[in-house]
């Protein structure tokens, strides 16, 4: 799957301003691709201190007013985000964890989005708890649908989950690393021991 020049599309629940592991994560991706040539366009939450629709180094976020996932209800802005995604024409779409508003709304309607269609569920923390077990027995069909399926793990619940129900040939590993903007650097150029002034003496 070839992403240079596409035009991609992200969906996670929360997005820059809001702070967290997954907005940071989903934030580097997003403009590494702008970086690669990419049109890039985020779909996620309302933020107080983000206006409605707003753009932060290249990349596009559209935001809407929902919150809650299948299990508890969702509320707020549902029918204006998913005619959105409907009516999109991005090449890639990536819709980052299960059990959340930005992925759970478009379930049932993964056949009508154009375009590939790229999971990474990140681990299925409910998939043990008794009021998800119809949302699960219903992600084995949900699942099959994507293009893709990116796991950080080869073996965690939400990649055992779909062995055996999924072509593992669907299945990718993308285990959880380090950020090259902290390691490519011109100022790593350098040994470590001429950075930090360290003499074999000292």
């Amino acid at each position: 799957m070839v992403l240079s020049k596409s035009n991609v599309a992200f969906m996670v629940e929360n997005y820059w301003p809001s702070v967290g592991g997954m907005q940071e994560v989903v934030r580097r991706i997003a403009e590494g691709l702008i970086k690669l040539g990419c049109e890039v366009t985020i779909y996620t939450s309302a933020h107080s201190h983000r206006k409605q629709n707003a753009e932060l180094n290249g990349v596009v976020i559209k935001s809407f007013r929902i919150e809650g996932n299948l299990v508890r209800s969702i509320a707020g802005e549902t029918s204006a985000y998913i005619k959105d995604v409907l009516s999109s024409e991005h090449d890639v779409y990536f819709v980052f964890a299960a059990q959340q508003w930005s992925c759970d709304l478009l379930l049932n309607s993964l056949e009508k989005i154009r375009g590939k269609k790229v999971f990474v569920p990140t681990g299925f923390s409910g998939l043990y708890n008794s009021s998800y077990k119809l949302y699960f027995e219903k992600m084995k069909h949900w699942g099959s649908l994507f293009d893709r399926l990116v796991f950080l793990s080869e073996n965690y619940r939400d990649i055992n989950f779909f062995k055996g129900i999924v072509p593992s040939e669907k299945f990718l590993i993308i285990t959880n690393g380090a950020s090259e903007k902290e390691f490519r650097n011109e100022t790593y150029e350098s040994s470590i021991i001429e950075l930090l002034n360290i003499h074999e003496k000292d």
